[in-house]
């Protein structure tokens, strides 16, 4: 599903890791019996003899340990390693109120609460960055957790496109996150898999907002 944030993260890792791959877009209102025989969501890595693997966070990991070994998305220090995964799980805090602040921009009243839950909850990672003192949670160029989060990222131009500039995300509150956003837009893979905010945009309001066409084969031609 192209507009999926959760299957983006895949995408990102397989390209990352240079693996070739085909990609299968499953419309989700219609999902094939093919598709139900294996797991009901997004996304799937099928290999040709028929295995698969299934859940974003566990198919970008498995990638992880079959691509290129020269370049590892994970810190080879366990440690590290150990902390990014805590940041890549805690940055749920965010996904929820994320989805259900755009979601509400479908109703007559916006809950404003939400994207604040969604700033407060950011907060961890602006501090994490400073910490860190790099362009990237990697380092010198994106690693796993840069990658896992960046589709929510991709999407928050969604705010000021329904709401306006009140819901921009703050960049003196977050200089470093916002850096960090532009540096992601120059990334390879990065560039592989983006869509414009307005496709996003379009997207949520024909399938999450009340009379929207339900068009789950929405797609846009990116150039």
């Amino acid at each position: 599903m192209r507009f999926c944030p959760f299957a983006q993260r895949s995408l990102l890792a397989a390209t990352a890791k240079g693996i070739k791959f085909d990609v299968v877009n499953v419309n989700l209102e219609k999902k094939p019996k093919w598709f139900l025989e294996m797991h009901p969501a997004v996304p799937i890595l099928e290999h040709d003899d028929g295995r698969f693997v299934i859940e974003s966070l566990i198919v970008a990991d498995y990638l992880d340990e079959i691509g290129d070994s020269n370049i590892s998305l994970h810190p080879r220090d366990p440690y590290k390693k150990a902390k990014d995964r805590v940041l890549v799980d805690k940055f749920n805090s965010v996904i929820g109120p994320f989805i259900n602040c755009l979601l509400s921009f479908g109703k007559p009243e916006p809950d404003v609460k939400l994207f604040d839950a969604v700033l407060n909850n950011l907060d961890r990672y602006e501090t994490e960055l400073k910490n860190r003192n790099c362009e990237f949670f990697g380092g010198e160029r994106p690693a796993m957790l840069d990658f896992m989060i960046w589709p929510f990222f991709e999407r928050f131009e969604q705010f000021t496109i329904f709401g306006g500039k009140e819901f921009l995300l703050p960049e003196k509150r977050f200089p470093k996150l916002s850096k960090w956003m532009t540096s992601m837009l120059g990334n390879e893979a990065v560039k592989m898999w983006l869509l414009p905010a307005e496709a996003h945009a379009q997207y949520t309001r024909n399938v999450h907002f009340a009379g929207g066409s339900k068009d789950f084969d929405f797609l846009v031609d990116v150039k």
